[in-house]
């Protein structure tokens, strides 16, 4: 079972959406080498998803596990950022 959970809300193909993927991609394989789970949402295809859980900017990455979820906005490129944002 994973221990880290993450959404990561984009709209369809787009440079900043590609991005945070990537980043949160490296960021995972880093951090918590196969101890995660992150879902690509693409909004465009599930708008549902984005006003079930209120998206309002895109690209948004919620952190799901360990508690207590976190929000953030952006690319995700910096690193020691996204860690201390993330609680980890």
């Amino acid at each position: 079972m994973d221990n880290n959970i993450f959404q990561l809300y984009v709209a369809g193909v787009d440079l900043l959406g590609n991005r945070a993927i990537k980043n949160m991609k490296l960021f995972c394989e880093k951090n918590f080498i196969n101890n995660y789970n992150l879902e690509i949402v693409d909004i465009e295809k599930n708008p549902e998803m984005a006003i079930k859980n209120r998206i309002n900017a895109i690209p948004t990455l919620i952190k799901i596990k360990p508690l207590p979820e976190v929000r953030i906005i952006g690319d995700l490129a910096e690193v020691d950022q996204l860690a201390a944002d993330l609680g980890f």
